[in-house]
């Protein structure tokens, strides 16, 4: 039981404040537990007791520049004493004036025509659909999309939370997103087959938190269903199975696709606990637990009757981030490029994710490697996040940059952008631990496949193994080496290697850093070369 503040000393109460601050830095929210002892026994309080110690609590918060609201409160049986008591588990989240919202990022994957981009509409919009596909056309991007109803390119939806888990409505600029103190970034993936490059580039470039599986109640487990499960398998993504379309299936078929995804969760290579969410207790425990990357949430949601939205809705308000981005703060600054655009009246527009380090306005930065394994000197004018215009940026925030000055053919998806100072190495060729999940044949010296790991996604060929042909199931240590341009890959990074069906899995062991001149040691002595608006021929990153 915590006192009241106002019998503890100032000491105490700062150094509770500090705790609680130094709890809230890698992820920016935890979870607190109010009636349990130092050694994690529930001992229960009465009503009176909990209500002082919760508003302590609430002080505390308050002072650690954040807020605490009572997610749930049960009873509990003190095994001591064997009397019953209360137990509160209560969400604590950094907030106010200054201070950078947390965000999370959620892929969304699943068969074609399985309900992702209605279900982002619903989300996103708070309307429900009409059973044609309205709540998807504020989602989808080409004309060809909403003729087809069918995703081919990665759309972005935010969602923004408070505390208490109520929805903010889309801010109209960072001062209208005060209120909000968590922002959910949903990422919409395509189903179809013909797009898996697109898919996976989402899924390793956009750096996800979570995969959320989308799976229509009236098809079952068909088609890229186990797919995109094993892509979330392989890049350690947790997952969480969305049933669609509850209200036009059938109870008997409905059940029928339930059994099959507790099967699939339960199947080797998985083995993940499913667990049916249908209350809030059940959304709390799911929460809480999911980090964990043990258990297997399914929610049986509808777009049209709006069944059980508001469970999921507050499923995404309490999950944490899985990438600690607090920890990473203090880092050297590195973007990582997934997109760029040219805009009349703009220019050149980059956007990518703040991977370490902190960004601010009209710092020294260089954007990099080019073909030659240099760096171009950038001008950022304005930074862009999920809340609208802002002069800083922090780790894990998804961010767009217009840049002075800057061809759009010089940028190209996979490159990075960090300080002059900064030590990065391009490299052309690399190391990887590989695990063969499956091959038609056999994998030789010469053997080329398309390398995705995170925002890089290029071909490369096979130099070197230490075994002299691998088949489905083998694991051997490989040497790479990029066909077109030097990238900058991360030691113990995620990779996945695809070549039609054949699909390989491994990590980052080291790479051989690509010296263009004395050495490598920085970006400067990578070559940093000034930068022309002029047409700049390169080779394509993939080859057709």
């Amino acid at each position: 039981m915590l006192p009241a503040l106002s019998t503890v000393d100032q000491t105490t109460a700062a150094q509770w404040a500090e705790q609680v601050r130094a709890t809230l830095v890698p992820t920016g929210e935890a979870f607190f537990e109010v009636g349990t002892n130092d050694s994690s026994e529930q001992v229960g309080l009465d009503e009176a007791r909990l209500a002082v110690s919760l508003a302590t609590l609430r002080d505390v918060a308050r002072a650690a520049g954040a807020e605490a609201h009572v997610v749930r409160t049960r009873t509990s049986t003190n095994k001591t004493s064997k009397t019953t008591g209360l137990v509160a588990e209560v969400l604590v989240r950094r907030c106010g004036p200054g201070c950078t919202p947390v965000e999370v990022h959620v892929a969304t994957v699943g068969n074609v025509d399985s309900g992702k981009s209605t279900l982002l509409g619903v989300l996103s919009s708070g309307c429900l659909d009409d059973g044609r596909g309205s709540a998807r056309a504020a989602v989808l991007h080409f004309p060809h999309e909403r003729e087809t109803g069918r995703t081919s390119s990665i759309g972005h939806r935010q969602l923004f939370y408070r505390t208490d888990g109520s929805v903010v409505s889309k801010p109209a600029g960072a001062e209208a997103a005060v209120p909000a103190t968590k922002c959910v970034g949903l990422i919409d993936l395509a189903g179809h087959a013909r797009y898996l490059k697109t898919t996976l580039f989402g899924m390793t470039g956009h750096h996800p938190d979570y995969a959320m599986l989308t799976v229509g109640a009236n098809m079952g487990v068909v088609g890229m269903t186990k797919e995109h499960l094993g892509i979330t398998l392989a890049l350690r993504v947790p997952a969480l199975f969305v049933v669609t379309k509850i209200d036009m299936c059938p109870p008997h078929i409905l059940a029928d696709t339930l059994t099959q995804l507790k099967r699939l969760a339960k199947a080797p290579g998985c083995r993940k606990l499913p667990f049916m969410v249908r209350s809030m207790d059940d959304v709390v425990v799911c929460a809480r637990n999911f980090a964990g990357n043990k258990l297997l949430p399914i929610f049986c949601v509808s777009n049209v009757t709006g069944a059980s939205i508001d469970l999921l809705h507050a499923f995404l308000n309490l999950v944490p981030s899985m990438h600690r981005w607090g920890e990473r703060a203090a880092e050297p600054l590195q973007i990582d490029v997934d997109c760029d655009w040219s805009i009349s009246g703009v220019g050149t527009v980059v956007s990518g994710t703040v991977t370490s380090g902190t960004l601010d306005l009209h710092t020294p930065l260089v954007l990099g490697p080019d073909h030659t394994g240099a760096f171009v000197p950038i001008s950022v004018r304005n930074i862009r996040t999920q809340f609208g215009d802002c002069d800083h940026a922090v780790a894990g925030q998804a961010v767009t940059l217009a840049v002075r000055r800057l061809a759009r053919s010089a940028v190209q998806r996979g490159m990075v952008i960090v300080r002059p100072d900064t030590p990065v190495s391009p490299c052309m060729r690399f190391d990887a631990e590989v695990l063969v999940l499956y091959h038609s044949t056999t994998i030789v010296t010469g053997y080329e496949c398309v390398v995705h790991c995170n925002a890089v996604r290029q071909c490369a060929r096979v130099v070197a193994m230490d075994k002299p042909i691998l088949r489905s199931g083998d694991k051997a240590v490989v040497t790479f080496a990029f066909n077109y341009h030097p990238e900058i890959l991360a030691k113990n990074a995620r990779v996945i290697f695809r070549d039609g069906h054949a699909k390989c899995i491994g990590r980052v062991l080291s790479t051989t850093p690509y010296i263009t001149g004395p050495g490598a040691a920085s970006v400067a002595s990578a070559g940093v070369k000034k930068h022309s608006t002029s047409r700049v021929k390169r080779a394509p990153a993939i080859r057709k």
